[in-house]
């Protein structure tokens, strides 16, 4: 988790650069770890919840921030950093929407990265809710588990698809009308920040939650 995806690049996974120094601050400012509500703590019956998620507002400052550091290491003359601007625009723009980047892990059952088990929301200050009008689902990434059965010889691939307790990720773009967060007067000093909800469908006692607690200073929700 934590890895920087490859909307730079217009797909999945992460980017290959040595180094986004400027992109990786932004990115850092911008992304927030979801901590579980009291009541669903544990709730899954795993003494924990059961997925790692990290959410990611991608503002036009953070988008050009990491186009700019992009193009730079790729050494793209006018014409390449054109095409890619528009490949990029029509890969990421959803008209006047704003994009948050989420990450989620598990080392449980992949089931737990299954969109349709989640209820996922934005909320703003004033307890208005919206959800996602679009979402685009990335491949599960899979990392092999360091754990080895009793007995199995060393080396000896006992599980498929990287083993027990594999953490396995799945990164998804998720795109929420502007609406909401036009109504939240991003740039205000007063502002308290948008909170991104989620929480399992079956039990919403099992629920996890996290808050921007300061707004961009360029605002969210411009198309790139």
């Amino acid at each position: 988790m934590g890895s920087r995806p490859a909307v730079m690049q217009g797909g999945g996974g992460s980017s290959a650069a040595p180094y986004l120094s400027r992109f990786e601050k932004l990115w850092a400012e911008r992304t927030i770890l979801l901590t579980p509500s009291h009541s669903g703590a544990g709730s899954a019956g795993l003494g924990a919840f059961p997925v790692l998620v990290r959410a990611t507002l991608m503002d036009s400052t953070l988008v050009n921030a990491g186009i700019e550091e992009f193009v730079t290491l790729a050494s793209m003359n006018e014409e390449e950093i054109m095409h890619f601007r528009q490949s990029y625009a029509r890969s990421h723009s959803r008209g006047d929407s704003i994009l948050i980047w989420v990450e989620m892990q598990t080392t449980a059952t992949e089931d737990f990265l299954q969109l349709d088990r989640w209820t996922i929301f934005l909320e703003n200050e004033g307890g208005q809710q919206v959800e996602p009008g679009h979402v685009v689902e990335h491949s599960l990434q899979r990392q092999r588990s360091q754990f080895v059965f009793s007995g199995a010889p060393v080396g000896d691939d006992t599980q498929e698809d990287g083993g027990m307790w594999a953490p396995v990720t799945k990164q998804v773009e998720l795109y929420f009308p502007r609406l909401l967060v036009a109504e939240t007067h991003y740039g205000n000093e007063a502002h308290q920040g948008l909170r991104f909800v989620l929480f399992d469908v079956k039990n919403p006692n099992v629920r996890a939650e996290g808050v921007w607690a300061q707004a961009p200073a360029d605002g969210v929700g411009k198309e790139h």
